[in-house]
């Protein structure tokens, strides 16, 4: 059995601003031989967790230690889950990258089969994956594996192997590790598997920023509303601007528009540079860094967050169908700004239940047939859903939901509706702050 031990960083403001304690939290990874735990078993389990002595040890810059647990043999998988398991005790909480879905049931069987109890019991979990999937069109991303993730926010990695392939990789060291003529190959095969789950690991760690995204669409409750700035410009640029505080920065400068297009919503999306990567000295070989490594560099020498990362979508536009905008949403840093350009003119309201109403061609509105029985009857006709309605001339903002009543549309069908604005917010800030939240969310979630 082989056990690593490295310093790393975390951004613990983002662990605090969701709810979580730093101390409590535990991120891991797990590699194996194969999917199914009847099937395969455990070879490797790499885990961060704050250092509880990193305060004494006047560690400000490297507070976080990520730890490897290597079975060279089938035949150590207990003592790599149990060693495991007693990180865990001190921890209530696991953060991990699609780990709902495979790690933590695949540990949990493995647990099982070898009679052991499940070390993650009675942890709640934190799932990067799911908490960034509803957000995977607004931040460009074609695919949501942590790799391409890890390129969204332009960490780099030395390592350029799947889980899959190493399989094969460590049956090759398990087979061969104490063949004599194979020992330089074997070293290779040991950085390989090694440095995979390290930088998994440490990526995650780096990954923690994009918490921010989920919190910036929950932000908008009537508990925010204190912190809402509003104003209003003059005729010659009629448009609201709302402006809130994040209780952290977004990791990249996004910016949302939104138009009708086809009764849809469509968006167009910019996207802006990383952020910085926390101060943190670099382990040094033998201790920190993974031996064998033929580049002779430290894991982390690569893996950095830089400024103007390469990616195709970085400080570009990313393309949608362009329209008249209805509103836009900015984010960056911990501010997000919403504009909302007026709509001045004339709408309809439209009633559901058109059954009980009759049209007036000539007055072109609708009238319900208890007013509408005193109207002459040539000067009526039964009302359908497009003719059922009442104009209404005015300013209005538009609302992708119904929040607020009457809501006006264009045409029936239209999927887009407005209301009237006759009211400052501060006047309803509960409405207003649930208004925005829905404004937000339209721009950035993906339907």
């Amino acid at each position: 059995m082989i056990i690593k031990q490295y310093d790393a960083v975390c951004d613990e403001r983002y662990l605090t601003a969701y709810g979580l304690n730093p101390e409590k939290t535990l991120y891991f990874d797990i590699e194996s031989t194969g999917l199914s735990p009847a099937r395969s078993h455990l070879y490797l389990i790499g885990a961060a967790v704050k250092n509880p002595s990193a305060a004494e040890e006047n560690r400000a810059e490297a507070p976080w230690t990520v730890y490897q647990y290597f079975s060279e043999a089938g035949s150590e998988e207990a003592e790599i889950l149990a060693l495991f398991s007693r990180l865990c005790r001190n921890c209530s909480t696991l953060v991990q990258f699609n780990g709902d879905r495979f790690d933590i049931p695949y540990l949990k069987g493995r647990a099982e089969a070898l009679g052991m109890p499940s070390p993650l019991e009675g942890m709640q979990t934190l799932d990067l994956y799911r908490e960034i999937r509803p957000l995977k069109q607004m931040l460009g991303l074609k695919k949501l594996n942590q790799k391409t993730v890890e390129d969204f926010l332009g960490i780099e990695r030395q390592d350029r192997w799947s889980g899959r392939e190493l399989i094969d990789v460590y049956r090759s060291y398990r087979d061969r590790r104490d063949i004599l003529s194979e020992a330089d190959r074997n070293r290779e095969r040991l950085s390989m598997l090694l440095l995979h789950n390290y930088e998994d690991v440490l990526g995650m760690l780096k990954l923690t920023p994009l918490l921010s995204y989920p919190l910036l669409l929950n932000s908008m409750s009537p508990a925010a509303a204190a912190g809402l700035q509003t104003e209003v410009r003059g005729k010659d640029d009629l448009n609201v601007s709302f402006c809130l505080d994040l209780p952290v920065p977004v990791p990249v400068r996004s910016h949302v528009s939104c138009s009708p297009e086809s009764a849809a919503i469509c968006r167009e999306i910019s996207a802006g540079a990383a952020i910085e990567k926390p101060a943190g000295d670099c382990p040094e070989n033998g201790t920190g860094a993974l031996r064998g490594d033929p580049s002779g560099k430290c894991p982390d020498d690569d893996n950095i967050v830089r400024h103007g990362n390469p990616c195709a979508h970085s400080g570009q536009d990313i393309p949608f169908e362009r329209g008249r905008e209805i509103w836009s949403v900015s984010a960056e840093g911990t501010k997000v700004r919403l504009r909302i350009p007026f709509r001045e003119g004339t709408l309809r309201h439209f009633f559901k239940d058109y059954k009980n109403y009759y049209y007036l061609p000539e007055e072109d509105t609708a009238l319900h047939r208890s007013v509408a029985a005193f109207v002459d009857p040539s000067h009526r006709r039964k009302a359908s859903a497009d003719n059922c309605y009442v104009k209404k001339q005015g300013l209005f903002l538009p609302q992708p939901a119904e929040l607020c009543q009457p809501a006006f549309r264009d045409a029936c069908r239209d999927r887009l509706s407005w209301f009237e604005w006759e009211k400052q917010p501060s006047e309803n800030p509960d409405l207003f702050s649930f208004y925005i939240h829905s404004l937000v969310r339209a721009a950035f979630m993906d339907k």
